[in-house]
């Protein structure tokens, strides 16, 4: 039967499988001269039978990948020595497979159930035995393995439990969703559903990889194979592993000439690193021979690859980099895709080839790594190596960025458009601490309550950026509306009751000269640009009547206590203009419910949500939000540089700068 691994009879010289005929009579031809094979492993083929892998059978090529059942599965091409002996049509299935972190997804909201659940607040790195999840789970149904997240890798404190039926899974979920004290080891954990990680064979690839850079008809894109021989490929791998390696979440880099900083996507350009290494001269000589444009390069970022891991879809940062890119594949193969409005198209970096990125390739087209294991090239599926090193070479950039392409450049004049830095370290990292950021939200401002005091009755009032909704409430007899980028803050005020939308402070959802007042409060200090600033103050000008009183408060650069804020903050390049940008740390506890869905984002960074890690002393996961703090002077220069205000009062208060000003008419 299925459920009988295989039967044979005690003594026997050959044992008897019960099995299909073709299979049966391979394993005789293979294994008729062995009395006892050990050690095996169970294996199971598509006909449901089992049959036991010897030794000699394990000399066997394969790719590896993931049934849509959750098995792995393996294509066999064989070798010299088992050739003629395929079984059937190639393809093997193991059971059980033995999961890893790295094989699933975090949960998403309203996911489908499946028969892996995703348990935060839990494992090895928060003091919890995996026996004890496993013992725990076990009254639900089968479990079949329990999977460490894998804490000292940048992972949060979570465990995965995979289960026999997606309905015994169902019953675990439920149940401890049900439980008062959801509780395992002293750690109350969440439960919910998580998927398996999308392997080739389930992943919808959009397109297969060609090995013709030609045939993509992409411009900009320039592919050279052997570059360099084998011997400088050696070579350069010996020099750059006596190199200091940084590790990010998943992969390990070098930086040369400038150091990247990975959450901003930029270079300090006063800060250099000093020149390029002399065993790279050769290959930008060569380079250069190759097109006489390819000058100029004094920034250099090794990347070291290893199986599984990729690269984010981005467009390098128009404002820091110059026109081509250059990117040299040492130690291995990978895969590169390339995609813009829809478009997706596939080339293959061989071992030892240099990519050129220039012009639209370059602007307008974000390329990236898929993090998988394996690739498909042309018709065939092919592992990638266990070790893949890259060579980025670019120029950094001393002009503005004049390109074309405005969708994809970080400097465009649209300030209506949100840029990268507020979208990813303010819009979606309040998203995802908004419930704890509310809970921590309810001190009233004696500055904000005053000047809401002196209002007069029935005063239409906007709270722009009005976060979790404190000040909407404090006067019953005024008509308050509010208004956030965050839409998760927004459902709190929505469910205490409050008139709210959802809104960037550029475009105000207000007529023109319909407000009484207006007040945003610690908001203006999360806009990344001058101009962005500047824009949305003139939208407060827009929306409230001659008269109208505005009150704007953002953080100081003159804090009170600098040792336990600015000097532990993380300073980013200094820009050409007041004030000093930052990112400020927000501890999110394990023990909050929305800490599970938090976690994800340390699992699977990727290069413009870098904002997220675990703090494991304080047992939390930390945010990085960012931040123009304004020195003094700066705020009042704003609102003074535009037409038609009247700045009634300036003032310090708890490290914060603090403006009142009215809309007059010249």
């Amino acid at each position: 039967s299925i459920g009988t691994p295989w039967l044979g009879r005690s003594g026997s010289t050959t044992e008897e499988f019960f099995l299909p005929g073709v299979v049966r009579s391979a394993l005789h031809r293979r294994w008729s001269a062995h009395a006892r094979i050990t050690p095996f492993e169970q294996r199971r083929t598509w006909h449901g039978r089992w049959r036991r892998r010897s030794d000699r059978t394990r000399s066997m090529k394969d790719v590896r990948g993931v049934g849509r059942d959750g098995l792995e599965r393996k294509r066999c091409e064989n070798d010299e020595e088992t050739k003629g002996n395929a079984w059937d049509d190639g393809w093997v299935r193991d059971l059980p497979r033995r999961w890893e972190a790295d094989d699933f997804m975090p949960p998403k909201k309203k996911g489908e159930p499946t028969r892996f659940l995703y348990v935060a607040n839990c494992g090895t790195g928060v003091g919890v035995d995996l026996d004890d999840v496993k013992l725990a789970f076990e009254e639900y149904g089968e479990v079949e393995q329990v999977v460490d997240g894998n804490v000292g890798k940048g992972r949060g404190a979570l465990v995965y439990v995979v289960f026999k039926t997606v309905e015994d899974a169902i019953q675990a979920q439920e149940g401890w969703s049900r439980k008062k004290d959801p509780f395992i080891g002293g750690r109350k954990i969440n439960v919910q559903f998580a998927k398996v990680m999308l392997q080739p064979e389930v992943q919808q690839m959009t397109v297969a990889a060609v090995e013709d850079s030609t045939t993509l008809d992409l411009p900009g894109l320039r592919l050279f194979a052997e570059f360099v021989t084998v011997q400088e490929e050696q070579a350069m791998l010996q020099e750059i592993d006596k190199g200091a390696w940084e590790r990010l979440a998943k992969r390990r880099v070098q930086h040369y000439g400038y150091a990247f900083d990975y959450d901003t996507r930029q270079v300090d350009t006063r800060k250099s690193l000093g020149g390029l290494p002399k065993w790279t001269v050769s290959i930008l000589n060569r380079a250069e021979k190759a097109d006489p444009l390819l000058v100029g390069f004094d920034q250099l970022t090794v990347n070291e690859y290893r199986k599984g891991v990729g690269l984010s879809p981005h467009v390098d940062t128009h404002s820091s980099f110059g026109d081509a890119i250059l990117s040299l594949t040492i130690g291995g193969h990978t895969v590169m895709e390339f995609r813009k409005d829809g478009l997706h198209k596939s080339l293959v970096l061989p071992s030892r080839s240099l990519l050129v990125m220039a012009g639209e390739c370059r602007y307008g087209w974000q390329h990236y790594i898929p993090h998988r294991k394996f690739d498909l090239i042309g018709t065939e599926m092919v592992s990638r190596p266990e070790r893949r090193v890259s060579l980025t070479f670019r120029q950094v950039r001393q002009t503005p960025c004049t390109c074309s392409f405005p969708n994809q450049c970080d400097k465009t004049t649209d300030v209506g458009k949100l840029p990268p830095v507020e979208q990813n370290f303010v819009q979606e990292m309040y998203n995802r601490i908004a419930p704890h950021f509310s809970s921590t939200r309810f001190a009233i401002w004696p500055k904000v309550k005053h000047f809401l005091e002196t209002l007069a009755s029935h005063s239409l009032v906007a709270d722009v950026g009005c976060g979790n909704g404190k000040y909407l409430g404090i006067r019953p007899d005024l008509a308050m509306l509010g208004s956030d980028i965050s839409e998760e803050l927004l459902k709190i005020c929505a469910d205490r009751g409050h008139d709210v939308a959802v809104a960037d402070g550029v475009h105000l959802p207000y007529r023109g000269d319909c407000l009484d007042a207006l007040i945003s409060i610690a908001v203006l200090h999360h806009i990344s640009t001058f101009e962005r600033r500047q824009a949305i103050v003139k939208e407060f000008l827009r929306v409230v009547r001659p008269g109208g009183r505005i009150f704007i408060t953002v953080w100081a650069l003159e804090q009170e206590n600098p040792e336990k804020t600015i000097n532990r903050w993380e300073p980013l390049p200094q820009r050409k203009e007041k004030g000093r940008d930052f990112f400020v740390p927000w501890h999110l506890p394990l023990h909050r419910p929305e800490t599970a869905a938090a976690i994800k984002d340390t699992q699977n960074p990727t290069e413009g949500e870098r904002g997220v890690e675990f703090d494991k002393e304080k047992q939390a996961v930390v945010f990085k939000r960012f931040y123009h703090v304004f020195e003094r002077d700066e705020l009042a220069d704003l609102i003074e540089s535009l037409p038609n205000t009247e700045v009634l009062e300036i003032l310090y208060d708890r490290s914060n700068w603090c403006i009142s000003f009215r809309k007059v008419i010249n």
